[in-house]
């Protein structure tokens, strides 16, 4: 599961960067890797979902299997209910979705002519 953000770090950076510093590109193709980088987050987002659904379905089996040996994680005196049991997916993928709106914000303005780059 920890393999998804480092994969979302390095795609999102390296095409921001790629849009950014690279010389002589049409700015309607630096929209368009803007824009696939907006649909790369998105579908991050619910990979990261997915991979925390499956593990969380594989750690109630390992639970079943050995309950005096599991190490449960589910604390009833967390004071804030969003960190109970999904906080690091939830953060991932608001950080993920803002990412996403920047990139599709910025393909946006790119393509209409209201952003221009001169790396």
């Amino acid at each position: 599961m920890w393999q998804v953000p480092i994969v979302a770090m390095t795609l999102m950076g390296g095409l921001w960067y790629a849009v950014a510093s690279v010389k002589d590109v049409d700015a309607h193709a630096r929209a368009v890797v803007l824009g696939f980088s907006a649909i790369a987050a998105l579908v991050l987002i619910f990979m990261v979902n997915r991979v925390r659904n499956v593990f969380g379905e594989y750690l109630l089996k390992v639970e079943a299997f050995n309950p005096i040996a599991f190490a449960d994680s589910k604390h009833e005196h967390i004071w804030f209910a969003l960190l109970k049991e999904r906080a690091v997916v939830l953060g991932f993928s608001i950080l993920m979705g803002i990412a996403g709106l920047m990139s599709a914000v910025a393909a946006c303005m790119i393509w209409a002519g209201a952003l221009t780059f001169n790396p």
